[in-house]
């Protein structure tokens, strides 16, 4: 029965083709649906090709995995009348094991079935599981109706029940039908798959000069190609030499049947970067050239290798508002959570629930503009994972890594969702969990996160910014990070700014790595102005205490004293006062005359004086630090240093 089945599917095949139109395009995957509701071991169902398909594979819809079998039916036509008995059916496959990826998405069955359908046919399947394990499906309207279609297919309702035995009516299989075109031409070979090398993106090791090529061809003629035929199979790197081998075929290779072939000469892929293997069939029959090359990229080194500092991604949104493909290198992982929202999202106007996260980005904070990825609190999943690219840190001293993160929740912190970053060694694949973190709410701002990587000095790693919507109840916290930076931390031995006790801003000054003062991080810090600007005098501290400010040349850390803080500015050291020299005092609020009283914190604890630049010499305009005295401790606090230049 099976030989007569497949005689007259090619007879009819053949027949149909010659007669049909050239064909336009497939539209594979044929999307039934996914919304579940109802299940049982399986569905039957009648699908109909309009246009000439070589049906592949299906993905179903499982919440848990096992064993399972895919059927035809021998005759073309409806599957109605062969609901109780498997004596009219075909086995095509048979799946065991199979991982599901959770109720409500695809799972693909990995199959390769190389089915013909020819034009205008009606063809009968049967998906099931052997075992206990459900399969979704959803209630329909009437057997037979027409549910999905495109311009190659249409799928109808059908049965559902227990293994070959399916009396539940009407129901509609959930899944994706995956199809090739057929080809309308007597001999067509194409290159139909590269399965090896693969592009590993995850991956931060690079290739070697030895990588194995192994590709898949397929025949798309509706001849078969004989035992004895000569392929030859080709491919390039990069553009260059063409390595060419041959392949006699031992059998006959039918319509849509496929093979293998691992070339004996080696690929060179061991370059950091990104290579583009072109790989080819030749067949002396072919009157189809389109198909007969596949070009793929290799990354050597992962997607984007980063060897130059400082590194920064500010997540500009480059496609559509709530897109999940992240800037380049930056890799969604597919083993992590799975179905709705389980992928970090681009963004640069508010989450979709408001007050739930930021409503702009950090970068320019003006909603619309700019961009930040987040993690949204509308699913519950465990672990939600974004991969960097590969850093080579074997040019940085003390690396470090720097990004703002955004992360209230509106129901308490102490049920927060949490964020931590990991990091992974190359090429050992060691990883490090919770560098950072788990950090929870942070408050309804950015917040600066700093983490020290210098213990991976001299590695080649991957960082992970794995987060989780688990926690929290309902959807009130997501998470949000933008302005990620990785670069060498160049030290900063002198006076940090001292919140609320002694603060100089001088037109927002940076140390030496970029900081600003409300980071808290050491000096000294700079700033430039041009002539004609306003340059701005910023002190802060207590309210009504006399500020000191002096000037001298930058001399970070020259002196230093317990509970005040270190003077970042003069000479030597006087032996006689133990105070640096070469200091001007250019204002004391302690004092009257000049401008002296103007050096004093009013009641908000603040003091600001500003004056015009007037037309001097580019170069340093000086280094300035105020000393302003305090109601406790040891009477006096050391601002930061800041240092003006004029250009």
């Amino acid at each position: 029965m099976k030989n007569h089945f497949r005689m007259l599917r090619v007879f009819a095949l053949l027949t149909c083709l010659a007669m049909s139109a050239v064909y336009s395009g497939a539209q594979s995957p044929l999307l039934t649906t996914f919304a579940g509701g109802n299940g049982q071991s399986g569905n039957m169902f009648d699908v109909k090709s309009l246009t000439g398909v070589l049906i592949t594979d299906f993905d179903i819809n499982i919440a848990t995995g096992g064993n399972f079998e895919v059927w035809a039916l021998n005759t073309p036509g409806t599957y109605l009348g062969n609901q109780s008995s498997n004596t009219n059916w075909t086995l095509l496959a048979t799946v065991t094991g199979l991982t599901a990826n959770g109720a409500g998405v695809a799972t693909p069955m990995g199959l390769n079935l190389n089915f013909a359908i020819p034009p205008g046919v009606m063809q009968a399947f049967y998906i099931t599981s052997t075992g206990t394990q459900i399969l979704s499906y959803t209630n329909g309207t009437a057997v037979g109706n027409l549910y999905a279609s495109n311009t190659d297919l249409e799928f109808y309702e059908g049965h559902g029940g227990t293994y070959f035995n399916l009396t539940f009516n009407p129901r509609v299989w959930n899944g994706n039908i995956h199809y090739l075109p057929l080809s309308t031409v007597t001999d067509d070979m194409q290159m139909s798959k590269i399965i090896a090398p693969v592009n590993d993106t995850l991956d931060c090791s690079l290739r070697s000069s030895t990588e194995v090529v192994t590709v898949e061809v397929r025949n798309l003629g509706m001849n078969l190609v004989p035992i004895g035929t000569f392929l030859t199979l080709t491919f390039q790197v990069d553009g260059g030499a063409t390595t060419a081998e041959f392949l006699n075929l031992t059998a006959d290779l039918m319509q849509g049947g496929t093979l293998q072939y691992t070339f004996t000469a080696t690929a060179d892929l061991s370059a950091a970067g990104n290579h583009t293997l072109d790989c080819g069939v030749i067949y002396a029959a072919d009157l189809d050239p389109t198909n007969d090359n596949l070009i793929v990229n290799i990354g050597s080194g992962g997607q984007l290798r980063v060897t130059n500092y400082p590194y920064s991604e500010d997540f500009t949104l480059t496609g559509n508002e709530g897109s999940t493909t992240p800037p380049l290198g930056f890799v969604q992982e597919t083993t992590d959570a799975t179905g709705t929202n389980s992928d970090w999202i681009m963004r640069s106007g508010p989450t979709p629930t408001i007050t739930t996260g930021p409503s702009a980005d950090h970068t320019t904070g003006v909603a619309g503009m700019g961009g930040y990825a987040h993690i949204d609190d509308d699913s519950n999943h465990a672990t939600i994972n974004l991969r960097s690219p590969c850093f080579d840190l074997s040019g940085l001293a003390l690396p470090n890594l720097r990004f703002f993160m955004y992360s209230d929740n509106g129901s308490g912190p102490t049920t927060s969702n949490l964020l931590s970053v990991d990091v992974i060694s190359h090429p050992s694949g060691t990883v490090t969990t919770d560098v950072f973190g788990p950090q929870g709410q942070t408050g309804p701002a950015w917040m600066i996160q700093v983490v020290d990587l210098s213990a991976f000095t001299g590695q080649i790693i991957q960082l992970v910014f794995r987060g989780e919507t688990a926690t929290n109840p309902g959807n009130a916290h997501d998470i949000a990070i933008d302005d990620v930076s990785v670069g060498d931390l160049l030290p900063t031995p002198g006076q940090a700014a001292q919140a609320g006790l002694a603060v100089l801003d001088i037109n927002d000054p940076r140390n030496i790595n970029g900081d600003p003062l409300s980071f808290g991080f050491g000096g000294p810090y700079f700033t430039t102005v041009t002539q004609g600007d306003t340059l701005t005098f910023k002190m802060q501290g207590e309210a009504l205490q006399p500020i000191v400010l002096f000037s001298g040349p930058l001399n970070p850390a020259a002196a230093s004293f317990p509970g005040i803080g270190s003077v970042d500015v003069g000479g030597a050291i006087d032996p006689m006062t133990g105070l640096p020299t070469l200091i001007t005092v250019l204002a004391d609020g302690t004092t009257i005359g000049g401008f002296n009283p103007f050096f004093v914190t009013a009641a908000s604890g603040t003091a600001d004086i500003g004056f015009t630049i007037p037309n001097l010499p580019i170069g340093v305009l000086g280094t300035f630090q105020c000393a302003l005295l305090t109601s406790g401790g040891a009477g006096i606090a050391l601002t930061n240093a800041v240092q003006v230049s004029v250009q």
